[in-house]
């Protein structure tokens, strides 16, 4: 689609940021900026020009900038179907846990935490 791209195209893309006047304003400024001179049709590469020219003029305009870029673009072929290859199953990384405590150390363990928490008892005479 960007061989032999209209000019009247790009203005329309500008017009996405910019107002009527203002795109046709930008239009002549980003051409200048390319080094290119107002033509009927554009090629790819003028398109990539005009659209790295705007990008440096009017940082804002991201969204006009990528639609020049993709007018640019040479047309994508969809890729060609291929079958999934089939892949051996991953094997899960076994992290080793340590051994669970049994029951009895784990109550000992509680009340020795008890004990050195509870407070102590002073006799009053």
């Amino acid at each position: 689609m960007a061989a032999g791209c209209k000019h009247k195209d790009i203005v329309r893309l500008f017009e996405l940021r910019f107002d009527y006047q203002s795109a046709r304003i930008m239009t002549s400024e980003a051409l200048r900026q390319a080094g290119l001179e107002a033509a009927s049709t554009y090629e790819a590469q003028d398109i990539s020009a005009i659209a790295g020219a705007l990008a440096r003029l009017s940082p804002d305009a991201t969204r006009v900038v990528e639609a020049l870029a993709a007018l640019a673009a040479p047309a994508e072929k969809p890729p060609a179907e291929k079958p999934p290859a089939e892949k051996p199953p991953a094997e899960k990384p076994t992290a080793e846990k340590p051994p669970a405590e049994k029951p009895a150390k784990a109550k000992a363990k509680a009340k020795a935490v008890k004990k050195k928490a509870a407070p102590k008892k002073t006799s009053k005479k």
